[in-house]
């Protein structure tokens, strides 16, 4: 056999033996750490009682003389999951409880119309604009309402114009109501009447000449007359 072909097989002896040496050595190492950690998992359960000379009873889990031991018996554990919290469920059941919605806003009124307030306009026209403190929310709208009838339908508008409406004695009042149509609060009823607009008439500008005013202005002397000054003299 070609001598280079031995040395190749040898040195690849060596080697396979190296490794399988080596892996045997990490397999010992591996089962002997097992070994030692069951031991001490062992040890650890083992509780060794001594009663002293003054009777007081000591424990520990290292032996001494005229120790006794105590067998520890495992506690079977349950694993608790943790609890899911449901913030929202949470947040909306209290909701629910205190009804929320109830003086959820501080202010509800109507823009410059007072109860038993006077609003005038000739072509049957009103306008109804409200405060609201603190502002409109987001999933919130009003609906408007004239001697209970609704203006329209709900909107986000502050501001609704009412067409057509008989002159005389009115009721105005407005909701908020959610997106649901749930209705969250209520303002108070004002009422009002709806009136012509009174137009003052300007007066002609020879008025001046009228009783009245002549009484008002300086009345000047009359200038006497020649004849009347003749007739005087003589």
């Amino acid at each position: 056999m070609n001598p280079t072909k031995l040395i190749l097989i040898s040195l690849l002896s060596s080697h396979i033996g190296f490794y399988s040496v080596f892996s045997n050595a990490a397999d010992s190492d591996k089962k002997a750490d097992k070994e030692s950690s069951e031991s001490h998992q062992k040890e650890t359960k083992k509780l060794y009682k001594t009663i002293d000379k003054n009777g007081k009873i000591r424990f520990s889990d290292q032996p001494s003389p005229g120790a006794k031991e105590i067998v520890m018996e495992e506690v079977n554990s349950i694993k608790m999951e943790k609890p899911k919290v449901d913030i929202e469920s949470m947040v909306e059941e209290n909701q629910i409880k205190r009804d929320p919605n109830a003086d959820y806003y501080r202010v509800m009124s109507f823009q410059g119309l007072e109860n038993d307030g006077v609003v005038r306009n000739n072509g049957g026209t009103v306008t109804l604009s409200v405060t609201l403190e603190p502002a409109l929310s987001k999933s919130h709208f009003l609906k408007f309402y004239i001697d209970g009838q609704l203006v329209g339908e709900k909107q986000k508008e502050l501001t609704v114009t009412a067409n057509n409406v008989e002159y005389g004695p009115h009721t105005a009042h407005f909701e908020v109501i959610a997106s649901t149509g749930k209705v969250v609060q209520q303002s108070a009823k004002v009422s009002f009447n709806l009136l012509h607009v009174v137009r003052k008439r300007v007066g002609n500008v020879n008025s001046l000449t009228n009783d009245i005013h002549k009484a008002s202005l300086p009345q000047h002397p009359k200038i006497p007359s020649y004849d009347s000054m003749k007739k005087t003299d003589n």
